[in-house]
């Protein structure tokens, strides 16, 4: 008798055990990815995805894909993407501040215009004589992830955004 009042109050003791773990636990708070400057790198997009654009654009334009990527880019006219550089600094609140620019196949600074979010979002966008550019991705961790930027317009011709947060 004693074993069993040992071993139902055992099982008792451990299913309450079991059960207060899996409480959820509210996650530790993080630190606002800002203030910071982020400063990089537009680079082509992975292969597959030019490929896409590039099909995208000749079907637009009645251009006949023949297969041989060179001829075809030589075809459009250049490759469909978006290269060169970028710095955004953001102040204490996540807005895009001061010196905060891109720079697209020119040394011509456009200006950035947007915000991080406190989890690091980011939703801005530069105008490029005109034509909107939309940049996007997320900081996580101290670092940029998933960045990119393309045109609004044409959604297939875009960048990938490599920087480094100071």
């Amino acid at each position: 008798m004693t074993t069993i009042i040992i071993v139902v109050l055992f099982l008792a003791v451990a299913a309450y055990l079991y059960k207060d773990s899996k409480k959820s636990k509210a996650p530790a708070p993080t630190a606002k990815p800002f203030p910071c400057v982020i400063e990089g790198s537009i680079d082509a997009p992975p292969m597959d995805e030019r490929v896409k654009a590039l099909a995208i654009e000749a079907q637009s334009k009645g251009i006949t894909i023949t297969g041989d990527y060179a001829k075809d880019v030589a075809a459009q006219g250049g490759e469909m993407y978006l290269a060169g550089s970028f710095r955004f600094d953001f102040d204490d609140n996540g807005n895009v501040r001061g010196d905060s620019w891109m720079k697209i196949f020119s040394d011509v600074k456009y200006p950035i215009t947007g915000s991080m979010a406190a989890d690091g979002t980011l939703g801005m966008d530069c105008s490029v004589e005109g034509a909107i550019i939309n940049i996007r991705g997320r900081v996580i961790d101290g670092k940029l992830t998933n960045g990119r930027m393309f045109k609004s317009w044409l959604p297939h011709i875009g960048g990938v955004l490599n920087g480094v947060i100071k």
